[in-house]
């Protein structure tokens, strides 16, 4: 006969007095009921119904519920919650930086482990953090033998709706066993110490009718009575006004890289292809926005489902974030059953009234307020004094001398999680790209004519890196950019004014003509300036950075053979002899698709390197390499003497115009024809010259 497992003991235990007869009290009438009771069965009963309710996950999109094990990823905790520590806004500003531009904290804690040594966990985390599938898989896990006690699953917001006391609807799971009688048994589980109560999203209850307050104190009064039990309480951070003697407070923290694969590779578990088609696109730097959203499991999720349809993100971000907003501002709560709306009271309702554009609107103008000040860190004073404002000029609006700010800002943070309290009193947007985003909305709202435009943003926003973002977004959203593209080429043209970008861009003119470097003109100016910036900066050769992905091959081919022959001038000996060759076969396949026979006959003349290389061997290829160089691209020009002080406007020059060639890429034109626009606008003198 096999041993029992730890899961059916944990019954038998409990079963004993019961099934033996010896409980004191007993009446004769139960003794023969209970002792035609099997423990193994009631355990497997109970089981079994567990596996039914908790074991799988309905996940939003999807038709049919999936296996918890599927697509379940390990939770990390943070053991103190970002909204309970005082932190300055520049101390905050740190961290972010130091953590590569991503929200959150270092000290993390395996979930499973933490709730395991710990018997009173208050859980909070945003909407869509995972923590009711983080409760459902403890659940499993005390089912499966990982935890020795019995778990007992208490949906918050299904309890609610039923006109019982608690304990009479935890009675109600345990109907399956077949027990002639659930208080004993769930009496004596409770007595025993043997419980694992699971309470999910207090911030579901209602507070109507003091309702939320009701339940708490029925939580409160169950805890203190049956207080050698394991209990954890789920809750949004906003909503967690109250307070649980002797629990540890934790936050469920932001996915890692290192999750995020892990839930990618169980999500599309039976395509490899589709798992590295999507952990590469979101490697893509035009990505990088997408992939911060990442951190979240519910916007995974839904990223998830969209690449899952095509084998590919939408080509337009705008299209995922307007999803996304979608999701977190109407379509989550509804999936899970949840109405709000009876959740709110008092100043909440302002919030509330609000219609799913005036709610967009509210967040692009918090947006905008806070990014061109250059703020991600905000205090709570200003998104008080800012909502409040808001409120007060809608139409039909509230006096706002009425509102209070405060309590609507806790409305939002709870409701859909797009703004959270990092340190206390400090706000933040969930994602910096959300920020973005809405900053980008704000912009092109109010952006009529190009002459908006240029007073919301300015010329010099152009080349300022923390800008970049906003204006792909702005490109995007925007009806008809005609206008736009051509404020921005026309900014770039007056940058194109300062003198030595104008003298270089004279010879550039000229050489693009008499010695063509690619096969069309556009190519031709955007090479011989890539080479020039990679000639006048001082990156040692590891440095060299990756090109922007540009869509239009021919210039793509242009950049990347002007990158390879820069990596030649300046490869270190000691580098892997393989690595100098390939860069050598890369350079000439690139020079014959760009048709430049000159240049790729000069450098198939160059004879691949072997291992016994010698020092003089290598000063001679040094040599060869800088020949070329010399004659055939840069001839004609005296470099003696220059001393290229302002590199950085230079730099920043062609990176305007690299991301004016990404808005052209984004935009919708009515009037302009782009390839006329390339080769007759791009990378030209000022129209005065």
């Amino acid at each position: 006969m096999m041993d029992p497992t730890l899961f059916e003991g944990l019954f038998a235990e409990i079963l004993a007095p019961l099934v033996n007869g010896t409980l004191d009290g007993m009446s004769e009438e139960a003794k023969a009921q209970w002792a035609k009771v099997d423990p193994k069965k009631s355990a497997a009963a109970y089981k079994q119904m567990l596996e039914k309710r908790y074991g799988t996950i309905q996940i939003l999109g999807q038709p049919r519920p999936q296996k918890l094990g599927k697509v379940y990823t390990d939770v990390y905790l943070h053991e103190k919650p970002t909204h309970t520590y005082a932190m300055q806004v520049k101390k905050l500003e740190e961290m972010f930086r130091e953590q590569k531009n991503r929200f959150g904290r270092m000290e993390r804690t395996n979930g499973l482990d933490f709730a395991k040594n710990h018997n009173r966990l208050f859980i909070l985390g945003k909407p869509g953090a995972g923590k009711t599938t983080f409760l459902k898989y403890l659940t499993m896990q005390a089912a499966r033998d990982d935890i020795p006690l019995i778990p007992i699953f208490v949906n918050l917001n299904d309890f609610q709706h039923q006109v019982i006391d608690l304990l009479d609807f935890i009675k109600q799971q345990f109907e399956a066993c077949d027990f002639p009688n659930e208080d004993v048994f769930v009496i004596q589980l409770f007595k025993n110490g043997k419980g694992l109560i699971l309470f999910d999203g207090l911030d579901e209850v209602s507070k109507e009718d003091n309702q939320r307050n009701q339940i708490t104190r029925q939580i409160k009064k169950f805890i203190t009575r049956y207080d050698k039990n394991h209990i954890a309480i789920s809750c949004r951070i906003a909503a967690s006004e109250y307070n649980f003697i002797g629990f540890d407070y934790v936050e469920m923290a932001d996915f890692t890289d290192k999750q995020v694969r892990t839930f990618v590779e169980r999500w599309f578990s039976e395509s490899h292809q589709k798992i590295d088609g999507f952990l590469n696109e979101l490697e893509r730097s035009s990505n990088e926005g997408i992939k911060e959203m990442t951190t979240s499991p519910l916007l995974l999720t839904l990223l998830c489902i969209q690449y899952d349809g095509s084998m590919a993100l939408p080509p337009s971000r705008s299209e995922i974030y307007e999803e996304a907003l979608e999701v977190l501002l109407k379509t989550w709560d509804g999936h899970r059953d949840i109405n709000r709306g009876d959740l709110i009271v008092e100043d909440e309702d302002r919030y509330k009234a609000l219609t799913f554009k005036r709610k967009i609107q509210l967040m692009s103008r918090l947006a905008w307020g806070t990014f061109k000040e250059g703020k991600l860190f905000i205090e709570q004073k200003w998104m008080e004094d800012n909502i409040v404002k808001y409120l007060g000029k809608i139409p039909k609006g509230p006096d706002p001398d009425l509102v209070d700010g405060a309590v609507v800002l806790k409305a939002m943070e709870s409701q859909h999680g797009l703004l959270v309290e990092r340190a206390s009193r400090i706000y933040s947007f969930s994602h910096l790209t959300l920020q973005e985003y809405f900053t980008a909305k704000y912009i092109v709202d109010h952006a009529q004519t190009d002459a908006a435009l240029s007073s919301l943003v300015g010329s010099e926003k152009i080349t300022d890196p923390r800008w970049r973002e906003i204006f792909l977004f702005v490109a995007e959203l925007l009806p008809n950019g005609d206008e736009f593209i051509m404020w921005f080429a026309e900014s770039l043209q007056n940058l194109a004014g300062i003198e030595r970008i104008k003298e270089i861009l004279v010879w550039i003119d000229k050489k693009s003509i008499e010695r063509p470097f690619g096969n069309t003109q556009l190519s031709s100016r955007l090479s011989y300036l890539t080479n020039i910036r990679f000639l006048a900066k001082s990156d040692s050769y590891q440095n060299l950075g990756k090109l922007s992905e540009i869509r239009n091959r021919t210039i793509l081919r242009a950049s990347r053979l002007a990158q390879l022959i820069n990596i030649l001038r300046r490869v270190p000996r000691d580098e892997d002899i393989h690595i100098i060759n390939f860069v050598i076969r890369e350079a000439v396949r690139f020079s014959k698709e760009l048709s430049w026979s000159e240049l790729s006959t000069s450098l198939e003349s160059i004879h691949l390197i072997d291992k016994d290389f010698s020092y003089k061997e290598w000063e001679s290829f040094l040599k060869l390499i800088n020949d070329i160089v010399d004659k055939i691209i840069f001839s004609g020009w005296n470099w003696q003497g220059k001393n290229f002080h302002d590199v950085a406007i230079l730099t920043q020059w062609l990176n305007g115009h690299e991301l004016l060639f990404e808005c052209l890429d984004r935009v919708m034109l009515d009037v302009m024809e782009r390839r006329e626009f390339e080769d007759n606008f791009m990378y030209k003198l000022p129209s005065d010259s």
